[in-house]
């Protein structure tokens, strides 16, 4: 420790980023998913807690998976809702 905190640490923000699977059903528009900006993102985490992904875009290109489109969103501010 020193007057001005912990020595030899460092933290830098980061955007919030979201991954998950959507079903591949007929009339998905990849292109449209590829292109998603300014959108909110409301998630439930696998502890039931509800997130809000604000002003999220599609920051990486959708992939097809087995019937699934793997999806990946970024956003400006990730809070949780109650």
């Amino acid at each position: 420790m020193t007057d001005l905190g912990v020595a030899g640490y460092t933290e830098e923000p980061v955007a919030p980023t979201v991954q998950f699977k959507i079903p591949n059903i007929a009339g998905t528009d990849l292109n449209q998913l590829r292109n998603l900006t300014n959108v909110n993102v409301n998630i439930q985490d696998d502890n039931g807690q509800s997130w809000l992904v604000r002003n999220a875009w599609t920051s990486q290109p959708p992939k097809l998976s087995g019937g699934e489109i793997d999806m990946q969103m970024t956003g400006i501010s990730a809070d949780p809702v109650s």
